[in-house]
C-alpha cells in the first residue's frame, strides 16, 4: 500500500535568543534573555521580541507596522530628542522619567501563538495569568537578529533534498516493476 505522502506533525517556534548588533538608533532595543514587548494592535494586546521602534508623527513610540509599544502606564510618548532607556526598560527624555516598557515573560512558551508580523497572543483565556517576573535585560541602540543557523538548515535542506529524491526513484523503479509485470502477465 502507499501511504499519503509526508505530513509536517508539528510546528514549533524556537524562542532562543538571537544575537544582537549595534544600530546606534536610540528607539532600537533588544531584550537580552528571555521575554517580550508589549504592544497594542487593533486586535488587543500582543507580545513581540521585535524592538525595531520609531517615533510616530505624534510622538509615540510605534512598531514598524504603526503599532503603538506599551508602557507600564499605557502609550509612551516622548517630546524630545534626548532619549535613554536603561537596562530596565525606563524610558527617559531630557533626563525625565516618562515611562517603563511593559515587559512580560511566560512560564510556558506554548501558551502563545504565532498571528504574524513578528506578534504572538495567548491561545486562550485559560492560558492567562502565565506570566512570570521578568528579569532579562534591555539593550538600547542593539536590534536582535535571527537564531536560525543558516549553515545548518541549508545542509538538513540538501540531506532532506537527496532523501525525497532517493524515494522518487524508488517509487519509479516500483512503477517500472509494476508495468512490466501487468504487460507480461497479459502475455502468458
Amino acid at each position: 500500500t502507499m501511504n499519503a505522502g509526508v505530513h509536517t506533525s508539528v510546528v514549533v517556534t524556537d524562542f532562543t535568543q538571537g544575537s544582537l548588533s549595534p544600530t546606534e538608533n536610540p528607539l532600537d532595543v533588544a531584550i537580552s534573555g528571555s521575554g517580550f514587548f508589549t504592544v497594542e494592535t487593533e486586535n488587543g494586546e500582543r507580545y513581540t521580541r521585535d524592538g525595531s521602534f520609531s517615533l510616530n508623527a505624534d510622538g509615540y513610540i510605534v512598531t514598524k507596522d504603526g503599532h503603538m509599544v506599551l508602557g507600564e502606564n499605557g502609550y509612551i510618548q516622548i517630546n524630545g530628542n534626548d532619549i535613554r532607556i536603561d537596562e530596565k526598560g525606563n524610558i527617559y527624555s531630557g533626563g525625565e522619567l516618562i515611562d517603563r516598557l511593559k515587559l512580560v515573560d511566560f512560564q510556558d512558551y506554548s501558551a502563545l501563538m504565532k498571528e504574524g508580523s513578528n506578534l504572538y497572543t495567548i491561545i486562550s483565556e485559560e492560558w492567562m495569568g502565565q506570566e512570570k517576573a521578568f528579569e532579562s535585560t534591555i539593550k538600547q541602540g542593539f536590534i536582535e537578529g535571527s537564531n536560525v543557523n543558516a549553515v545548518k538548515e541549508m545542509t538538513d535542506m540538501i540531506t532532506m533534498l537527496r532523501s525525497y529524491e532517493a524515494n522518487q526513484r524508488l517509487i519509479r523503479a516500483h512503477d517500472e516493476l509494476l508495468e512490466k509485470a501487468v504487460n507480461e502477465v497479459g502475455r502468458l
